[in-house]
């Protein structure tokens, strides 16, 4: 038998009839249905099983706060694991399925757990499993098989997801009667608003219970309002769109689901688009969520928050029990109460934990029928897999009374949805009248409004949404509901009981706090007890608001009993951390276009093209695809690097090194704010030289380096590391803002406005002669580490003498447009020359081997200038420097430091695996004292040679040392880190 109500204003559409299968057995519903409501229509009430003990659960939410039933939605690529069935739309032929029950959740062999809960308290794995060690194997295949929840889809996802980024005047969140309020308020006013609501319809609570607003029902002054503001044009209003998000300066991101309500056969275009929202204002009318009250059994299938039971009833047409207890401490479950019994449901009694309710209360109690039975509470849900019975017990009394009912409808009071202003740093405070926490003050750019800033009232919400849609920043704030002799809500004061725990009949370890990891007032206790006073270490001790819901629902009470345990207040207790996302978002949203071939932007030079004409053979690193070798020069990586890199040591070789990073400064004081970022002096340096730099972080340890050229007095060029191009731009960037905003200068990025081609070996500068457009091109022209601009073959260029592979060296820049032009005039001019292209590991060999460091491969983030032998760059004495403070402390100076040295094998012939540790066997153990950064065949030198760090390095040379790699031992020797042209005068020939 379907529970069906035919009620004004419902969002289904009866005339629209859908099949779905839960479990594998047929269902029907109707359009607008979620699957909770399509289940609870069919009397099914059992759904899932909980996390840790597997006990039955059932809907205790309507929306997203819910902590029991997540299931598990679709089939293959469009599956879809940990699903709240309050917000999933049912279509036509959906598939749901259970989550954490086997084989089903009627019948689900990990209950026993559920008989052994007293053997798993909180906290009961770190103590089980620490010892002995030797078991650890045993128990973690155990543990991993009995964590998470839900199925991950293997099979690949057919949906296209994209992502779009907006600016609007004014950002309202949540479509209520505050959200809708605050929206017409800022449209009118001319704003370019955008309004969204995670609902497939706006209304919010309007749509949950039949209330008047401006003499007219709830859901008519939602289509009033909803018409006024679609024929804005200034008003955007997006449905089934969630933000999640709330991030620096008002950047907000938000989810929208676009086809995940159709049939999969009707699904033409995107599944989500993930919005990035920029918004000068933003108005905060998220709503508030209802607390659940604590008793024995609280969790079993048939408890339901008194709002939810409303919305169900109301929004959806479904009517949730026969017969049905109000648990409450509160006003707002009494107005819960009259819709219930309006609709049909019989309210056997109302149990109320306060002493002494309004004449407003009382009246409506009456009216209805209803027992109302005051300074009393609900110790018990009888029922195994769905409620019974309520058992009730006066304060003080163990005597209890049974009453017969299918549903307990608790309220506990309300929590304002204050995460968006918490993801923030928005500061919340405890309101002792109101029960609740609530936001104080946050960023003048934003506000919060209606139910989350504590005003509880429809009408107190609307009017507090039209004052503060005018004044962002500012707080005003209701007080809370209570109902009037008409049954009717309205703002008073003192009419909540700000908490209701278990009375003394009840047993703590069947009260549940947080419903999805099972953690018990028995649980919050022994935290307590054992000493975990903060609320974030109670948290990670019993798991309390870890699950899929984040606590929406239990963590107000977690953190009421911490304090009661600890001797505290809830205010003293303080909150867990508010952190985006505010739901669950899928990875395809996420990724949006960002997969396979485009699972990351695939960046090209400008030289690209030529480099594949050329025989290139291309691989990431990085973002950037980079020629490896060139085909013409072997098949073989390995030979092919090699007779590239012999090429370079005896005549010329040619490569594109477009990816390094550019920065381009221009202003009086740039030499000044170089002496601050690298560790040597910039001051000195003359126009048309360059230099070579380090720079460090705050801790003085290398950050990144390169050769920065000094064009004109007030002109430089930066060069960087390819993959530090842009955090060196942007750590420049916010030193200049942040410390030295006096200096007067500009810089820009310029990495993609040149192309450049390095011309390397004892015959570049012949090569060079013969496109540069002058008569000679001689050794006094261009020196290195000088900088000079000429024309290649009609090209403006660019040239610096630098050299990274240890020869005569020459990097020419030019326009990025005329990248592939230069490479060709270089490659056919270089013909009778025996130039030949190499590339990223012919270039990593000869580097290595005249022992140039790699930033990121030398170094890891622990290693300083001294520890690579670059003492002598760093001034002491120029003035303060990034890192100068650093490293005057003792630990930079300290033995056993790893340093930069070089090693030979013992045989001279095998090559030393890179990444092979360096050990030390002279002591009873085995110790570490090293490992190999880079390794080289036969080059320049008889024997391989390889780079390692290695503690107190440069005093060791000439020991022998030993490598461990993959079970195998390389016996070497400790050499200098140089072992190509060590008086560096090849490169400066």
């Amino acid at each position: 038998m379907m529970m069906e109500l035919n009620t004004p204003g419902t969002v289904v559409d009866t005339s629209r009839p859908l099949l779905f299968k839960f479990n594998g057995r047929a269902y029907r519903a109707y359009s607008g249905d979620t699957v909770a409501s399509a289940l609870l229509r069919n009397r099914v009430q059992l759904v899932a099983r909980s996390f840790k003990y597997h006990r039955p659960r059932g809907v205790l939410d309507a929306g997203s706060a819910e902590p029991n039933c997540w299931v598990q939605i679709g089939e293959g690529g469009r599956e879809d694991t940990n699903m709240a069935a309050t917000t999933v739309e049912v279509y036509d032929g959906m598939e749901v399925r259970s989550l954490n029950s086997w084989p089903n959740p009627n019948f689900d062999i990990s209950a026993v757990n559920n008989f052994l809960s007293p053997l798993f308290p909180a906290g009961f794995y770190y103590k089980t499993f620490m010892s002995p060690r030797r078991l650890w194997p045993v128990y973690e295949r155990f543990i991993r098989k009995m964590a998470g929840v839900g199925r991950i889809p293997r099979a690949e996802d057919p949906d296209a997801y994209e992502y779009l980024n907006t600016h609007v005047d004014t950002l309202v969140v949540g479509a209520g009667p505050a959200g809708l309020s605050a929206a017409l308020e800022a449209g009118r006013g001319g704003s370019d608003v955008l309004l969204i609501d995670d609902q497939p319809q706006v209304g919010g609570a309007l749509l949950d219970s039949p209330q008047m607003v401006d003499g007219m029902p709830g859901h008519e002054w939602v289509q009033k309002t909803f018409a006024e503001l679609a024929k804005m044009d200034n008003v955007t209003i997006l449905t089934r769109c969630t933000v999640f998000g709330h991030y620096e300066h008002g950047y907000f991101a938000a989810l929208e689901r676009i086809e995940d309500h159709l049939p999969v056969g009707s699904r033409k275009g995107l599944r989500q688009r993930l919005w990035h929202i920029r918004a000068t204002q933003a108005v905060f009318a998220t709503g508030a969520h209802e607390r659940p009250l604590i008793f024995e059994n609280n969790d079993t299938p048939g408890v339901l928050l008194a709002s939810a039971a409303c919305t169900f009833v109301h929004r959806y047409g479904v009517r949730t029990a026969q017969a049905a207890v109000v648990f409450t401490n509160n006003d707002s479950a009494y107005y819960a109460a009259k819709c219930l019994a309006d609709c049909g449901v019989s309210i056997q009694a109302i149990v109320d934990t306060r002493n002494e309710v309004g004449s407003g209360p009382k009246n409506l109690a009456s009216n209805i029928g209803a027992r109302l039975l005051v300074g009393s509470a609900v110790v018990k849900g009888c029922g195994k897999t769905s409620i019974r019975a309520a058992l009730i017990a006066r304060h003080g009394s163990t005597k209890t009374e049974r009453i017969s009912c299918d549903m307990i409808a608790v309220s506990g009071g309300w929590n304002p949805v204050v995460h968006l202003h918490s993801q923030q740093g928005g500061v919340i405070k405890y309101d002792d009248r109101l029960a609740c926490f609530v936001p104080v003050f946050g960023h003048s750019y934003y506000t919060n409004v209606g139910s989350a800033n504590g005003v509880f009232s429809v009408e107190d919400c609307i009017q507090d949404a039209k004052y503060q849609a005018g004044a962002i920043g500012e707080s005003r704030r209701g007080s809370e509901c209570q109902i009037d002799d008409a049954g009717h809500p309205r703002s008073v004061t003192n009419a909540i009981e700000a908490f209701w725990f278990p009375h003394k009949v009840a047993r703590p370890s069947k009260c549940f706090v947080d419903y999805f990891g099972d953690v018990t007032v028995r649980d919050i206790q022994l935290a307590s007890q054992e000493g975990y006073r903060s609320v974030e270490h109670m948290k990670r001790y019993t798991t309390a608001g870890m699950g899929i819901d984040q606590g929406k629902t239990g963590n107000m009470n977690a953190l009421a009993l911490l304090g009661m345990a600890s001797g505290r207040t809830v205010s003293e207790v303080g909150t867990t951390t508010y952190r985006p996302p505010y739901r669950p978002v899928t990875f395809g949203a996420l990724a949006g276009y960002r997969r396979d071939d485009l699972v990351k932007p695939t960046r090209r030079t400008s030289v690209h093209q030529a480099c594949h004409e050329s025989g290139a053979i291309f691989d990431y690193f990085g973002q950037w695809q980079r020629p490896t070798h060139f085909k013409q020069n072997g098949e073989d990586l390995a030979d092919a690097a090699l007779a590239e890199a012999k090429n370079v040591r005896s005549n010329v070789g040619i490569t594109d090194v477009s990816t390094l990073g550019k920065i381009y400064f221009k202003g009086r004081d740039v030499a000044e704010f170089l002496n601050k970022v690298y560790t040597n002096r910039w001051d000195n340096l003359k126009p048309g030289r360059c230099r070579y730099g380090v720079m460090l972080g705050d801790d003085g340890m290398v950050l990144d380096d390169g050769v920065t050229a000094r064009l004109t007095e007030f002109e430089f060029h930066m060069t960087t590391t390819s993959g530090g191009a842009a955090g060196v731009y942007k750590h420049l960037d916010d030193l200049h803002k942040s410390l030295w905003p006096d200096l007067k200068f500009k810089m820009a990025s310029v990495t993609t406005q040149w192309a450049s081609v390095v011309v390397t070996g004892p015959r570049s500068r012949e090569l060079l002669s013969r496109v540069i457009d002058r008569d000679t091109f001689n050794r006094e022209e261009l020196r290195h580490f000088q900088v000079t601009d000429v024309n290649v073959s009609g090209i403006a260029a660019r040239i610096f003498g630098i050299s990274f592979t240890g020869e005569l060296s020459f990097e020419v820049n030019v326009p990025a447009r005329f990248g592939q032009s230069l490479w060709r005039i270089l490659m056919k001019a270089g013909e009778e020359l025996s130039a030949k292209p190499f590339g990223m590991e012919a270039l990593s060999w000869l580097r290595a081997e005249k022992g140039h460091f790699i930033v990121g491969r030398e170094t890891d983030g622990t290693v300083t200038p001294y520890d690579l032998g670059l003492g002598w760059m760093v001034n002491m004495e120029k003035g303060e420097f990034i890192g100068r403070r650093a490293l005057l402390m003792e630990e930079v100076r300290r033995e056993g430091r790893l340093q930069l040295i070089g090693l030979a094998p013992a045989d001279g012939r095998t090559l030393i695996p890179e990444g092979a540790q360096l050990i030390d066997r002279s002591r009873q153990e085995t110790v570490m004292v090293g490992h190999v950064t880079s390794s080289i065949p036969k080059l320049s030198s008889a024997t391989p040679f390889s780079l390692a760090l290695l503690k107190n390095g440069r005093s060791r040379i000439g020991e022998a040392v030993t490598a461990w790699s993959e079970g195998r031992e390389y016996p070497a020797v400790v050499v200098g880190s140089q072992l190509y042209d060590k008086h560096n005068e090849r490169l400066k020939a």
